[in-house]
């Protein structure tokens, strides 16, 4: 089942104006795990295609109706010419019939490896330059159940054909599974079906293979591998620290029989023969982005924010991004965003903002407009906490410059 959270968040995004492709690769950046995404995205994508066909059939209807009127009015009346003027050279109409076709390279894949296969379009009809996009899906055959979907980013010509190579999400294990191409052309659909088996490669088995195998009497351990830790044998053993804990086997707990309290979010230890269960915050897996956390380093709480191109965003928004990047110590990164900013009044407005919070008035002399320029210069010797009076020879007005100057006669603060 598609996670809820991801689920919310496309559709949001996608009701901002951004494309599947934009929300796909900021969430797989950020650490999403890629099935999780495909998953998500699938969901959206059918819900949407189930609502505009239910919106279409109940807002056409009469139009259909109407249509198949004309097309018979029409025919009788071809049917008639026909009749009256019948054809002498016997030349036929070609119709546009496109076949599609996927092949694969092999029907048997490795777990985990790349499946490789080739799109062929023919027609009989050339168009230079024209290019198709197929989506794919693949689906588990026994329970013809969806398990891995994505867009094709590089278009197939028109009869033409291109190699594919997709790695399979570790999630597909072994079994017998079918791929599903399908492209929309000229308003049909064109959709292939080709099945594959995903094989595991046979491993020879060793004690450090994480498996019970080979005779032994427990994972790794036993049969020809070292004896196997016993923590169940009541007596005090093996560098134990007690009976049947510590060193190793389990901690001992203090005559605590157990402290868990099968929560992540806790840290469990144990008191005088008392649990105690102290909520750890943040923390990171409970699906809240709380403070001290972040996109990079908890992304499964904090999703991450997709950025705007700068021609779209609106004054707060250039705002809040120069102080972020002066927080962040990125004047450098703050001066090259101010200096894309394409409105000049707000240019003006975000080096101001700059030359402010990082207190370096260097930035003033990058703002356009005099006005605000020397007011930007003003600000650094009027601030108490600055009295910055270099930059009075620098302002254009000669009453403000004469105010300026007349600041170094105040008294500094005790």
């Amino acid at each position: 089942m598609a996670n809820i959270q991801l689920v919310q968040y496309i559709q949001d995004a996608l009701k901002k104006g951004y494309t599947y492709q934009q929300v796909r690769s900021t969430l797989v950046s950020s650490g999403w795990p890629q099935y999780e995404v495909e998953e998500a995205i699938s969901s959206v994508y059918n819900q949407s295609v189930h609502e505009e066909v239910s919106v279409r059939t109940n807002h056409h209807v009469l139009s259909i109706v109407l249509v198949i009127g004309f097309v018979l009015l029409v025919g009788a009346g071809l049917f008639a010419i026909t009749l009256l003027f019948p054809s002498q050279g016997g030349e036929q109409l070609t119709t546009d019939i496109v076949e599609y076709e996927v092949t694969l390279s092999s029907n048997k894949v490795e777990v985990g490896n790349k499946l490789v296969f080739t799109n062929t379009f023919r027609s009989p009809t050339k168009v230079q330059g024209y290019l198709i996009y197929p989506s794919y899906k693949i689906y588990e055959s026994s329970t013809d159940q969806p398990v891995m979907h994505w867009e094709a980013t590089d278009g197939v010509p028109l009869d033409g054909s291109t190699e594919t190579r997709k790695t399979l999400l570790s999630t597909i294990s072994p079994g017998t599974y079918y791929l599903e191409s399908s492209a929309l052309y000229k308003g049909e659909r064109l959709v292939s079906r080709q099945q594959f088996v995903v094989y595991e490669k046979a491993v020879q088995p060793t004690c450090t293979d994480g498996l019970k195998n080979q005779g032994e009497s427990d994972v790794d351990c036993g049969g020809p591998c070292k004896a196997c830790v016993s923590c169940g044998d009541g007596v005090r053993n093996q560098g134990e620290t007690g009976v049947d804990c510590g060193g190793p086997c389990k901690a001992c707990m203090e005559q605590c029989e157990s402290c868990n309290d099968y929560n992540a979010c806790t840290l469990d230890t144990c008191h005088a023969g008392t649990c105690v269960n102290e909520p750890i915050f943040p923390c990171c897996g409970n699906y809240i982005c709380e403070s001290g956390e972040t996109t990079q380093l908890c992304p499964g709480d904090c999703l991450p924010e997709i950025e705007k191109p700068i021609e779209t965003m609106t004054r707060l928004d250039i705002i809040n991004k120069a102080k972020r990047l002066i927080n962040e110590s990125k004047q450098k990164e703050a001066g090259d965003f101010c200096s894309e900013v394409p409105d000049l009044e707000r240019k003006d407005e975000c080096f101001s903002i700059i030359a402010f919070e990082s207190k370096n008035s260097i930035f003033c002399t990058y703002i356009d407009g005099v006005v605000k320029r020397d007011n930007c210069y003003m600000s650094f010797a009027n601030d108490i906490t600055i009295q910055d009076y270099s930059v009075c020879p620098k302002i254009t007005s000669k009453y403000l410059r004469s105010s300026c100057e007349a600041l170094k006669m105040r008294p500094s603060p005790p």
